[in-house]
């Protein structure tokens, strides 16, 4: 909740992290193989990408609401306790997810370099 700008910066990693991909969408589909470079594949791709996101989101809501009603924690992982295994499985997946998509900005700053230093 943003109420002071406290709440703010403590949302803003969420923010930062949720919107981190949408840059690199135009050069991962420049990256396809050309038999599979196709705007229906690409469109079916992200569909069941969005689906897959959003269910899995929902079913994570759904079910941490159910645990904890109106007393849900911002940070629904750490509402669970330290020694449930499948809470600490996911809270490992989600590690997993941040360390992968950390160096995704990474890969639109070298392609711009690169066609800088190409065009000098």
């Amino acid at each position: 909740e943003i109420r002071s700008f406290s709440g703010l910066f403590q949302s803003l990693g969420t923010f930062v992290f949720t919107f981190i991909c949408h840059h690199t969408v135009n050069l991962a589909y420049e990256e396809l193989p050309a038999e599979i470079r196709h705007p229906k594949i690409w469109r079916r791709v992200s569909t069941n990408s969005i689906v897959l996101a959003t269910e899995t989101s929902l079913s994570l809501g759904i079910f941490t609401y159910l645990t904890f009603g109106v007393h849900t924690p911002t940070d629904v992982l750490m509402g669970y306790p330290s020694d449930l295994t499948v809470a600490n499985i996911a809270r490992l997946l989600l590690c997993a997810t941040m360390v992968l998509t950390f160096p995704l900005p990474f890969l639109t700053c070298r392609e711009m370099i690169t066609l800088i230093m190409v065009d000098i």
